[in-house]
């Protein structure tokens, strides 16, 4: 299978995970923090339009994106950590064929649930990402988050 439609299709899982469980939408990751280094990564416009459209009946549901230079697996570990410090409640059994489908690929994905909250967090490597976001380094992670509530 491409890494095209490895990421495509792991992006869009998380996102219908998320909308799953999302009546309308937010940022609401407000209390973690993004990992030591992470740059915002803007978007394209095309990608951009393919969520609005893909969340058209989802109210202001958000999709976030960092650029992360570091070990896939640390980067995991802090995020994991964190959200779960914060009180979040993993959601892994939700999305067991995407986390194996990013594993594939040495990334990873992760998923949670907070009162009325919901997130989920999809890395893959630079050399991957770049087959749908080309102007990516391919020495960076990409981390792409898709938050809402419920």
């Amino acid at each position: 299978m491409s890494k095209f439609i490895r990421l495509t299709g792991s992006l869009l899982g998380l996102l219908c995970f998320s909308l799953s469980l999302a009546a309308c939408g937010t940022d609401v990751t407000g209390d973690i923090k993004p990992f030591d280094g992470a740059k915002p990564y803007s978007v394209d416009q095309k990608t951009q339009d393919s969520f609005k459209a893909v969340i058209s009946g989802i109210k202001d549901a958000k999709l976030t994106a960092y650029t992360i230079t570091g070990a896939a697996a640390d980067i995991k570990t802090y995020y994991d950590n964190a959200f779960r410090q914060a009180g979040w409640v993993t959601r892994e059994a939700e999305i067991a064929d995407i986390a194996k489908q990013q594993s594939n690929q040495q990334g990873w994905a992760l998923a949670y649930e907070k009162g009325t909250s919901v997130v989920s967090l999809t890395l893959t490597p630079g050399t991957a990402a770049q087959v749908n976001f080309p102007n990516i380094n391919t020495a960076d992670n990409l981390l792409l988050m898709i938050s809402a509530t419920k």
